[in-house]
């Protein structure tokens, strides 16, 4: 019933993308905040019967508006350079809320043709959770892979995105939704590097802006990822990727998803996400809860690079938990009002140990 009882609305009356095509979908949507600005992201999109799921890699600001007493929500989305969608939504296609602050509302995808070309990996849904399992891969040597299935669980690693610098007060079971590491932009797209440098590349503006910057990132080589495990892992137990906000000249601030095929799930330090079988039933007790995702700037060359560094920086979106209604309803009734300011985050920060 999730996708079959989608009714006539509101939707009805919105605009298609000039030569889309429309699906059925439903969508995780988060609502954040930064200091004047709140945002929803488009985290994942279920597709064709929820079988399939979307990993969008950049989003822009979404269109809101109420009638009577329902409202609709649009978020414009891409995926990789050409698929450009808009998922479409309103209060009375809210599906639930979930443990990670998220919520599912089924709608419409406007998107390009054919819709397989942009789908990213295989997902279920669980009527019992009221959520997707989505699958996705861990990657590692021979040794490590036998040491995780003999062990039934997935340890969580201290290091950060970077692989450089070592968390104090979480650790993350990293995951990938690329099938098999066989290249360097294989390794690059699970932010590790065999030279040990990424580049991420700044908007166009003044002098020694539109250059890419290069990042220290973990050292390895292709061949040493090649044992995989493929596992379902619940989306609720995901940590949000971060940001990296664009704004070049001229032109619209949009948002990038910094990394958007590495999936963490973040765990209290020294604890384990367990397996059962091909499925993460991580416990409740050892996740970590993350109530933010750092906000790099695409303008300035010394401060895009905190989406992997994830420390030192001011620029966050505050992630809004709401549980007694949806989104949009929540922010009919809070619009115009800060809040951002009332919110604190519990901050991951690290030793003084790195990874040379």
């Amino acid at each position: 019933m999730l996708y079959e009882d989608l009714v006539p609305d509101v939707l009805s009356s919105l605009p298609p993308l000039s030569g889309a095509k429309q699906y059925r979908a439903v969508a995780k949507i988060r609502l954040v905040h930064r200091q004047g600005i709140s945002v929803m992201i488009p985290e994942l999109v279920f597709a064709l019967s929820g079988n399939r799921f979307i990993e969008p890699s950049n989003f822009g600001p979404c269109w809101l508006g109420f009638f009577e007493d329902d409202g609709f929500l649009t978020v414009p989305f891409r995926v990789g350079s050409t698929g450009q969608f808009l998922f479409r939504t309103t209060i009375s296609q809210h599906v639930c809320a979930l443990a990670d602050g998220s919520h599912l509302y089924r709608g419409e995808l406007a998107g390009p043709k054919p819709l397989t070309s942009f789908l990213k990996g295989n997902a279920r849904w669980i009527p019992d959770r009221e959520s997707f399992d989505v699958r996705l891969y861990h990657h590692t040597t021979p040794e490590a892979r036998e040491a995780i299935v003999q062990s039934c669980h997935l340890r969580g690693s201290p290091w950060n995105y970077q692989g450089t610098r070592k968390l104090a007060n979480v650790s993350y079971a990293y995951l990938t939704s690329r099938r098999v590491i066989r290249s360097d932009e294989d390794l690059n797209a699970i932010g590790m590097a065999a030279q040990g440098k990424v580049a991420l590349r700044c908007d166009d503006g003044p002098a020694g802006f539109g250059r890419p910057v290069l990042f220290d990132v973990y050292r390895e080589q292709a061949k040493n990822r090649r044992s995989t495990i493929s596992l379902w892992t619940p989306i609720e137990a995901l940590a949000p990727s971060h940001i990296i906000a664009h704004a070049p000249p001229n032109d619209a601030v949009w948002y990038e998803i910094a990394s958007p095929e590495i999936y963490r799930i973040p765990l209290l330090p020294d604890s384990t996400a367990a397996l059962d079988g091909d499925t993460i039933k991580p416990c409740v007790k050892a996740l970590r809860t993350i109530d933010y995702a750092v906000i790099a700037d695409a303008t300035d060359p010394d401060k895009i690079g905190a989406c992997l560094d994830e420390e030192g920086t001011d620029a966050v979106f505050k992630f809004e938990r709401v549980e007694a209604t949806d989104l949009i309803s929540f922010w009919k009734q809070n619009q115009n009002s800060d809040l951002y300011s009332g919110k604190v985050v519990d901050a991951v920060h690290f030793t003084d140990e790195d990874n040379n």
